[in-house]
């Protein structure tokens, strides 16, 4: 296996870092949510958002689960809302085609919206050893957030009012997403489109509230984002 420099992998920690902030409150709702639910062990739970990594879909389906929601409303809008990683996987395909099958194989299981982020700005020209450690170095730090954030949840979940978790669950999940979504305009339109929809539909039977907002947020993103690309094809001057 190739070796990694190291300095890469830090560098890519540190840029990062910022982008993991919105993954503490994601983590905690989790965690305080696997705490209430009871239904299942806490280790059991906490050891899923290992297994998953997918913050947004993990707090949308125990929010669901949670209300009653049937499991086809849940499976649909995991799909809706981790939709945007086949966007992520095809925006990145052209640096990341040539690196090593292990890497192909194993790199995806990181690939969240801050590790996308801090993935795309690096340099076309860099190395594929520089390319991977900066990669794996920005997922390392957001798993061990994220996974430490959710165990904190489920320690102090008894500490905290029960209607907490489900009641701020759907406006923390998009808030997190509005904020990684703060450097393009579709993606902030998508994010505050689904969560207001989310949160009008919040009473909608179900728990189908979730998935329309998943929706509508995803067709108000895509829709702008086809439209700027066409303007940018025609007048490079006006890219958002």
């Amino acid at each position: 296996m190739t070796k990694l420099p190291r300095a890469s992998a830090i560098a890519g920690a540190k840029a990062a870092a910022p982008l993991a902030v919105p993954g503490v409150p994601f983590g905690m709702v989790l965690g305080v949510q696997i705490a209430e639910a009871g239904e299942v062990n806490n280790f059991v739970g906490w050891f899923s958002s290992i297994l998953i990594l997918a913050g947004a879909s993990q707090v949308a389906a125990v929010s669901l689960l949670a209300t009653g929601a049937g499991v086809v409303t849940t499976v649909l809008t995991i799909a809706v809302i981790n939709a945007r990683h086949m966007m992520y996987s095809a925006a990145l395909s052209g640096r990341f085609q040539h690196l090593p099958r292990w890497f192909r194989l194993a790199g995806p299981y990181l690939m969240v919206d801050q590790v996308f982020a801090v993935a795309d700005q690096v340099e076309d020209d860099a190395t594929a050893e520089h390319r991977m450690a900066h990669y794996l170095g920005a997922g390392a730090l957001l798993f061990t957030i994220w996974n430490i954030s959710v165990a904190v949840g489920l320690l102090v979940g008894d500490a905290i009012p029960q209607s907490w978790s489900l009641g701020y669950a759907v406006p923390v999940m998009f808030l997190g997403l509005l904020i990684l979504g703060l450097t393009n305009t579709p993606g902030a339109a998508a994010a505050v489109t689904g969560g207001v929809v989310a949160v009008l539909g919040r009473d909608f039977p179900n728990g189908s509230g979730l998935l329309a907002g998943a929706i509508a947020g995803v067709v108000v993103g895509g829709t702008l984002d086809w439209w700027f690309e066409r303007r940018t094809s025609q007048n490079p001057a006006a890219a958002p």
